[in-house]
Order: C-alpha cells, then sequence, then structure tokens
C-alpha cells in the first residue's frame, strides 16, 4: 500500500495509537490462561530451558519468548506484559482505522470500524490475533498494490511471525495471501484489464501498449494507461471490496 497513513493523515494515525494505547493499558486485565504464558517465559528466563524440548508448547513460541524478553527487562512482574500487550493491541487496531479508512476514503468509517474493533474487548493475551491479522490484510494489499519481489517477501515475513506468535494465526493469514497472489497474477481474457475494457466501451482512450525489458515486460504485454501497471493487478479501488470481505472474515476468526 503507497502511503498507507495518507487517507488518515499521519498526525491522526499517531494520536489513534496514543490515546488507544493509554486505553489499552488503563483497562487491561489479566486472566488464568494469560499467566500460562508467562510461567513458559520464566522457565527459558530462570531456568534455561526450551520450548519443545524442555516443555510442551501448544503453539505459541515467540509468544513465551516474547514474555521471557519482557520479564528480563521489567522483572518478574506484570508490568511488563501489561506494556507489551497493549503495544500490539493499540497497534493492531490503529491498523484497523488506517485499513478502514483507505478502503472508504471516510474517516467516518475508519471511527466506525476502530469502534467496532475496541468493543470486541480482546483478551489481553490475545494480542497476536489483533495485531497480525490486520498487519496481513496491509501486506496483502501492499502487495496488490505493487506486486515486486519486496512486496512478495514481506508478505511471507508477516506470515512467518503471525505463525510464530500463534499457529493458527499463519493458517487464516496464508489463506489471504495466497487469494490475493493468485488473484493479482490471473490471465485477463484477451489481454486487457477490467478498467481499460470498460473505458474502451465508453468511449475511452486506452489501447494496448507494447511493453521492453527496460520497463521489466516482455513485449505486447498489455499496460493500463490510467494505472501505469501491467493486466492482471488490480488497484487499491479494485481491493476495497476484498479488504471489507476480509476484514469480516478476521472477526468471524477472532470469536
Amino acid at each position: 500500500m503507497r502511503g498507507s497513513a495518507q487517507g488518515a493523515g499521519r498526525p491522526l494515525v499517531v494520536a489513534v495509537f496514543l490515546g488507544l494505547w493509554a486505553f489499552s493499558v488503563f483497562d487491561a486485565g489479566l486472566v488464568n490462561d494469560h499467566f500460562d504464558r508467562m510461567t513458559r517465559g520464566r522457565q527459558i528466563l530462570e531456568h534455561g530451558e526450551v520450548p519443545f524440548r524442555d516443555f510442551f508448547d501448544p503453539g505459541y513460541f515467540l509468544t513465551v519468548y516474547s514474555s521471557a524478553a519482557v520479564q528480563s527487562l521489567f522483572g518478574y512482574r506484570l508490568l511488563g506484559e501489561v506494556l507489551l500487550d497493549t503495544l500490539f493491541i493499540a497497534a493492531g487496531f490503529t491498523l484497523v482505522f488506517v485499513l478502514a479508512t483507505r478502503a472508504s476514503q471516510s474517516r467516518m468509517v475508519g471511527f466506525a470500524a476502530l469502534a467496532l474493533a475496541v468493543a470486541s474487548a480482546p483478551r489481553l493475551y490475545d494480542y497476536d490475533k489483533v495485531f497480525f491479522y490486520p498487519l496481513g490484510i496491509l501486506a496483502c494489499w501492499r502487495y496488490i498494490d505493487r506486486p515486486t519481489a519486496g512486496s512478495l517477501a514481506w508478505l511471507g515475513l508477516v506470515t512467518a511471525a503471525g505463525g510464530l506468535y500463534r499457529y493458527d494465526t499463519a493458517v487464516y493469514v496464508a489463506g489471504a495471501v495466497s487469494v490475493t497472489i493468485l488473484a493479482g497474477c490471473r490471465p485477463q481474457a484477451g489481454g486487457i484489464c477490467g478498467p481499460c475494457r470498460a473505458g474502451r466501451a465508453a468511449g475511452g482512450d486506452c489501447r494496448p501498449r507494447p511493453g521492453g525489458r527496460r520497463h521489466g515486460r516482455p513485449p505486447g504485454v498489455h499496460v493500463c494507461p490510467t494505472r501505469r501497471q501491467s493486466h492482471g493487478h488490480p488497484s487499491s479501488g479494485d481491493i476495497r471490496r476484498l479488504v471489507a470481505g476480509a476484514a469480516r472474515g478476521v472477526s468471524t476468526a477472532q470469536r
């Protein structure tokens, strides 16, 4: 996504993040399942134990190492864990705001989506879900906008990191990534993209233009003159409905 914060405005995005973080810290509450992660982190930090080798890891490898890291900084107390969790949650909620604002081109819609995300009241130990699901959508959007090797590597990194925090996160994010790659690379009938076909029907000037090695395209590839990219890769506007559907799917998966 080019300029992911442009639609919302960077100062506003920073203000939203800080406000969400303050609210998350004020509203923080730990439940029994959370102390399981802290205890495993303590085993790593104090006794040098390793997941799988010394104790059972149910699928949140980096979660327990993150807990160990904050315990090394703040000691065996709740402060470090609360700061870690609330930072991830505030960042995830902020990404929801940015994505909704960019997809709708409306800050009101962005704040409405943000309110729904906050109202879902995720537990602190689910901070990885709150963060990596919208981050995965952001990475998919970036790849759709600019399908480069760097964007593809970013997709892989987000999927791998999410999976190491919680194994099923990798399943959901990898599913979205697979659909994104397949949708972005599918051949178009007649070698002409949808918007250009619609422009021709309306009498507009949209002609196939030869590509070249200097442009990174083989000769004869159709180039959309308005989007400045090869056919088969939809623009941000083409993916807005997909983002909205993916957001609904993420909300369902979190329940």
